[in-house]
């Protein structure tokens, strides 16, 4: 995902992101809370997770805590356990279905997206937006 980080910040240049490629679910859940300190975490919140953190249901849950009174939107990039969240104020794009149905979506390596899942990526983000 981190190899998206240009293309989507062309799309969407007035938000704001962060991003770290050696980040952990506390290093997140530590500037979801600084943000909201800072009074400078936005109304709608995006989480695109690579399938190396592995969270549990739990953990999505504290992160939808975090951002309590907020649009979220997860954005699936592996088999994970967002099945079983159903919040009014979440919702989950299904990203990973679209690389299991496209495979040049992905680089050689399985793990890296390619320019057109990059692509992708930024149209179904930008149709979920626009609604």
């Amino acid at each position: 995902l981190f190899n998206a980080f240009n293309d989507i910040h062309e799309k969407f240049s007035e938000d704001k992101f962060f991003i770290d490629k050696d980040y952990t679910f506390e290093s997140l859940k530590d500037e979801l809370k600084k943000a909201i300190e800072e009074n400078n975490l936005s109304n709608r919140v995006v989480f695109a997770l690579d399938k190396f953190m592995n969270l549990q249901t739990k953990d999505y849950k504290e992160l939808i805590k975090l951002c309590d009174g907020r649009e979220i939107y997860f954005v699936t990039l592996s088999n994970n356990s967002l099945s079983n969240i159903d919040e009014n104020n979440v919702t989950i794009i299904d990203f990973y279905q679209e690389i299991k149905n496209n495979e040049d979506y992905l680089m050689v390596d399985k793990t890296h997206l390619s320019n057109k899942g990059n692509s992708a990526l930024v149209k179904i983000l930008q149709e979920n937006f626009s609604n």
